[in-house]
């Protein structure tokens, strides 16, 4: 599935989160079909603040390379913000 490449970054959503009640809007559904391993990272924030990240795709029992891959994205990207918790308790 990943030919030359050793993993595939894709997004994990296809769209603007859904709301509460309705479906969820994601590109990892085939991924977690398919029985590869896969991980979300966070990279930032969109204008109206809601978190952005992408998916890092791993051949089968790939687990080691996908967590180097997204520690090194990570580190890369000095994503440190925390989006406001909906409904958090005081």
């Amino acid at each position: 599935m990943l030919g030359e490449f050793g993993i595939l970054a894709l997004p994990t959503m296809l769209d603007y989160p859904a709301r509460v009640g309705v479906g969820p809007n994601l590109a990892a559904s085939p991924v977690n079909l398919a029985g590869h391993p896969a991980m979300s990272v966070p990279v930032g924030l969109d204008e109206s603040g809601l978190p952005i990240g992408f998916q890092i795709l791993a051949p089968a029992l790939g687990e080691q390379v996908m967590f180097r891959v997204a520690a090194e994205v990570e580190r890369l990207a000095r994503f440190e913000a925390r989006p406001a918790m909906v409904g958090a308790l005081a």
